[in-house]
């Protein structure tokens, strides 16, 4: 399996926007050959991280995050974009969720180290003009105080997206295969009906998907 490294986006200000894919959801009862195109379909082609770099005025930061591209070319960042393809109760989106939460939390983080910063300063200045040091310092602590705390924990949270995200879809080739209901015939995947009695199937996975079972 390919490996994408070094996919750079730039943005003047602000973190780049995730993108979002569609996919084609199967019928309630999918033929044989629809399952087997769908997962020919999605099955993910390559995978990696994208560097995403972004710059406000002379600071620049970057980010990276893991992505999967579709055989048809689609590259997913998101895993919740996958829903139509896996259970809902699947590992994926689980871990998926799980990101999705880590991302709003990172968010609330970053609005309330802004409004801490803000709100320190404005007393600090208000200290300053007064003439009143104990006001000052105050302002002055509340404001590096969220700079520290938000920061941090922001920070904390963008790693728990990046974790739940890889984990999503390292779980996604499994999961894919059963919501299909596909299994390994040699190299090649079929509907697990078609298995000889007696056979035992393996189920399509990532090779590296061992290091996140359940023990």
């Amino acid at each position: 399996m390919k490996l994408l490294l070094g996919l750079v986006g730039v943005a003047a200000t602000g973190c780049a926007s995730v993108e979002h894919v569609s996919v084609t959801p199967l019928p309630p009862d999918p033929t044989p050959q629809q399952r087997i195109w769908a997962y020919e379909t999605y099955y993910p082609a390559a995978k990696g991280e994208e560097v995403i770099k972004y710059c406000r005025g002379i600071q620049c930061n970057e980010t990276r995050n893991p992505v999967v591209k579709f055989a048809d070319g689609q590259l997913v960042r998101d895993p919740e974009d996958l829903a139509p393809l896996v259970s809902p109760e699947s590992h994926t989106m689980s871990e998926a969720h799980r990101a999705t939460r880590a991302h709003a939390n990172a968010g609330w983080w970053g609005l309330g180290m802004v409004a801490g910063i803000v709100g320190g300063l404005v007393v600090a200045g208000e200290g300053n003009d007064a003439n009143n040091t104990t006001e000052l310092e105050v302002g002055l602590g509340v404001a590096v105080g969220s700079l520290l705390v938000g920061g941090i924990a922001a920070y904390i949270e963008r790693d728990h997206v990046h974790d739940a995200r890889a984990t999503a879809f390292a779980w996604f080739p499994h999961d894919l295969a059963e919501k299909l209901r596909l299994c390994w015939n040699g190299a090649q995947s079929v509907p697990c009906e078609t298995m000889t009695p007696g056979a035992a199937p393996e189920k399509p996975r990532d090779p590296n998907l061992d290091e996140l079972r359940p023990r």
